[in-house]
């Protein structure tokens, strides 16, 4: 056996032989750390895998236990399967520990719950709050992976969790803890133990300041499911998933933080919509958008400002800035407005980060609204993209958001889509923001 030694990008994962100030793949500056692995000699005594026809390949049910959280359900696709290997990313003390405790108590499953970080006097307290009382539920407090693998060897184990994965460490490899080393041998092991044993494995993983997995960035191509709570949005955590093997990308889960830990938001629009003020105000535009399968109701606000210094400013909270420049540049062309010199402020209520352009209707209508000075009803709802000529396009999985829209209160909805079928909800039809303009100005 020898040794090999390369540089792996921290931000991105990206590996050469030879340490770079900058990464050629992500644009990062100094992310490189050394890594050393061992490479087996070649052998000659090999066994022979035969390729095998796709049709003569045999389907296996694919089994799944119930993580005791709907949500959780949800987000994973149906469950937990047997032997996934799913990373959990987040901030500190954003309340990954709490929700992987409640996983461990609500699953009916035999769990090892192993922490690096606390005693176990302190999960004791932890546990204590959260109301945890399952049986089922072996604590180990260690950061030495041979005692845990020992202890995955020693019990019957349906379920490990690994808080964190960045304080765990092999005695066996000589370098720091946290290192690249350290985090890629111990995964690449754990990852083995999983799919030998059929175990599920949730890793906890710390994100930096920079939004970013502490560690390799190689460690969510490892893992079968990548969630990540969200940027900490008061007592809301969000929980996104960014990959999945088994199910749906991009589905949300919303919960409260409270006293007693984290606790389920079934109904996720009383976070995104200002219910607190029903009145109709200029600015403010009702939209819906698609989060994975779930249909969110979204309120969009934005304000226009004349800036008597000269070019206006342009701040934008829950959506892509050069979106909004697109869509400002759309209403100079095709309106003649002029807002070079307007201060533009857009914000997404409950401050999430859309991708769903379906919103781009609700952001051009609100900056009309506010330009204009004119208010209009919240039983509206504006939903459609805007295209470079301004035109108004049709936007998919209407069907889906007119449910909740129903059960929402909205009574109207202002479109380029014709096909919508509702006995309760009223379809107006616009075909570009011309039209769009001599809509709104009715409310004057």
């Amino acid at each position: 056996m020898k040794e090999k030694t390369s540089f792996v990008c921290s931000a991105c994962g990206y590996i050469t032989k030879k340490w770079l100030g900058k990464c050629p793949e992500c644009s990062t500056w100094n992310s490189f750390e050394k890594f050393k692995e061992t490479v087996l000699p070649s052998s000659t005594n090999l066994d022979k895998i035969l390729p095998i026809k796709i049709n003569d390949i045999k389907e296996e049910n694919i089994l799944k236990f119930s993580s005791g959280i709907s949500e959780i359900d949800r987000i994973l696709g149906g469950g937990i399967v047997r032997g996934s290997f799913i990373l959990l990313g987040g901030a500190p003390g954003i309340g990954k520990s709490s929700i992987v405790l409640e996983i461990a108590d609500k699953s009916k499953k035999n769990v090892l719950y192993v922490s690096g970080e606390e005693s176990f006097s302190q999960i004791k307290m932890h546990t204590k709050r959260l109301n945890i009382k399952s049986e089922n539920i072996f604590i180990l407090c260690t950061p030495n992976f041979l005692n845990i693998k020992d202890a995955i060897s020693n019990e019957k184990i349906d379920l490990v969790i690994i808080d964190s994965i960045q304080t765990i460490y092999n005695p066996e490899i000589f370098t720091p803890i946290g290192s690249i080393t350290q985090i890629k041998d111990i995964t690449i092991n754990l990852l083995k133990i999983c799919k030998e044993k059929n175990i599920s494995i949730i890793l906890i993983g710390h994100i930096t300041k920079d939004g970013n997995l502490a560690g390799p960035k190689i460690l969510e191509h490892l893992v079968d499911t990548v969630l990540y709570f969200e940027d900490d949005k008061g007592i809301y955590r969000i929980i996104k998933s960014f990959k999945n093997r088994f199910g749906n990308i991009d589905e949300i889960a919303v919960f409260e933080m409270t006293s007693f830990g984290l606790k389920e938001v079934l109904d996720p629009d009383k976070i995104f919509y200002n219910n607190q003020n029903m009145n109709s105000s200029a600015g403010n535009i009702i939209s819906s958008i698609i989060e994975g399968t779930m249909p969110i109701n979204i309120e969009v606000q934005a304000l226009v400002s004349k800036n008597g210094s000269g070019f206006g400013k342009r701040q934008v909270t829950g959506y892509d800035i050069n979106r909004i420049f697109f869509l400002i540049a759309v209403l100079e062309k095709k309106l003649k407005f002029n807002l070079y010199n307007q201060d533009i402020f857009v914000n997404v209520v409950g401050g999430m980060k859309i991708k769903d352009i379906s919103i781009d209707l609700a952001i051009v209508s609100a900056i009309i609204s506010s330009y204009l000075e004119i208010s209009i009803p919240k039983t509206y709802s504006f939903i459609g993209e805007i295209g470079l000529s301004g035109e108004i396009r049709k936007i998919s999985s209407m069907h889906n958001r007119l449910k909740r829209m129903e059960n929402f209160g909205i009574k109207k909805i202002v479109t380029a889509n014709t096909d919508i079928k509702s006995q309760i909800i009223e379809t107006i039809n616009i075909k570009n923001v011309y039209e769009l303009l001599q809509f709104l100005k009715k409310f004057l």
